[in-house]
């Protein structure tokens, strides 16, 4: 061999350790994205309030969630805690103290047009047994349980109005999380309070 036989299988031995250089760390980038895009992280979040400004947040998911961070408005505060990281159960606290010390700020609900029940029964005419004449004690008993439907159907508005009430307070704080899954994978999502 000449020296441009040597020349040349030199040169060829540069681009190919050149090659196999780049070609090393590319291969180990792939495998990472690979992992990272095939990896299971069942991470899921709920939060709720225990009291007017007293907000939790925790992972009810099977894996753990990493450089957490937790982040709780409303109209008048902005609060954000972070944790390392927040297994399953783990309960992340946070507190607008605005909300806190002066409630959730007032609800709009429309105006209920139908006259309030009384919270006792009519009482009826009121004779001794022996001296009540049937068609009294009929009356009496029919207008008991009028009373009786229109209590009933009061109470269930009530009831109504304050899921309403609570649902529309709730919806004035919003809750985002955001974490790293254990290969790397950022997520973030928002959560209703419940």
């Amino acid at each position: 061999m000449d020296w441009v036989g040597w020349v040349i299988s030199g040169i060829g031995l540069l681009v190919g350790g050149a090659t196999l250089a780049v070609t090393v760390p590319a291969l180990v980038l792939s495998r990472r994205a690979e992992r990272r895009a095939t990896e299971r992280s069942v991470v899921e979040w709920y939060a709720g309030e225990s009291e007017p400004g007293q907000v939790w947040v925790t992972n009810q998911g099977i894996d753990p969630a990493f450089e957490v961070v937790v982040d709780v408005w409303d109209g008048r505060d902005f609060v954000s805690r972070t944790r390392a990281t927040a297994l399953f159960g783990d309960v992340i606290n946070v507190e607008l103290p605005t909300r806190r010390a002066e409630g959730p700020e007032p609800v709009d609900l429309p105006k209920r047009i139908t006259p309030r029940v009384p919270d006792e029964p009519p009482e009826g005419v009121q004779l001794p047994d022996g001296l009540m004449p049937p068609a009294l004690r009929q009356m009496n008993d029919e207008q008991r349980a009028k009373w009786e439907l229109m209590k009933a159907s009061q109470d269930s508005a009530d009831a109504m109005e304050a899921q309403m009430r609570q649902k529309a307070e709730a919806a004035q704080v919003s809750v985002r999380v955001t974490w790293r899954s254990a290969l790397g994978t950022w997520s973030t999502t928002l959560v209703d309070l419940s």
